[in-house]
């Protein structure tokens, strides 16, 4: 049973804004030294330093985008302040859409077994709880990838009676 919030827009814009602190840290040092006043000198690192260093790092389209969404959001701040006078172009990559393929069984059994066998050495509840969890994902129609794991103890609850739900 997953718990609900009152306001999960509060949990997803602090989330997206740790991510978008982390992506501005990267790109900061670029923008430290530079004339704002220069359209072309700021088009030219966003396109040769910033596009080439996310390029060579392996970095996927969408990742890109991000990086570029972030800059966009930070220069439309500068100019909402009359830091900056103009808005950079920035560029935008393919964004290929790959499928994730789900677990093999081997793979979520071998997974099973291992937290089966934590818990035997350490008797840590958890161990047995996030097995549940797998085996929970693994029937519920989750969409394979780093969304499942993404969940915390404190978003789910178990329910003991089958009967009752409201029994904990």
């Amino acid at each position: 049973k997953v718990r609900k919030y009152k306001n999960r827009t509060d949990i997803k814009n602090n989330e997206q804004g740790e991510r978008d602190r982390s992506k501005w840290n990267y790109m900061k040092p670029m923008f430290e030294d530079v004339d704002y006043t220069d359209l072309e000198l700021v088009e030219d690192i966003i396109n040769d330093e910033l596009l080439s260093k996310l390029v060579d790092e392996g970095k996927s389209g969408n990742t890109i985008n991000k990086y570029m969404s972030v800059l966009t959001q930070m220069f439309k701040r500068g100019q909402k302040r009359g830091v900056v006078k103009f808005i950079p172009d920035t560029p935008t990559q393919e964004v290929i859409n790959t499928p994730r393929r789900p677990y093999e069984n081997e793979e979520l059994n071998f997974i099973n077994n291992r937290c089966r066998e934590e818990y035997n050495k350490t008797k840590d509840i958890f161990w047995l709880e996030f097995k549940d969890c797998l085996n929970l994902f693994r029937c519920a129609g989750f969409r394979p990838g780093l969304e499942p794991l993404s969940l915390k103890r404190k978003d789910y609850e178990f329910v003991s009676s089958k009967n009752d739900p409201n029994d904990k």
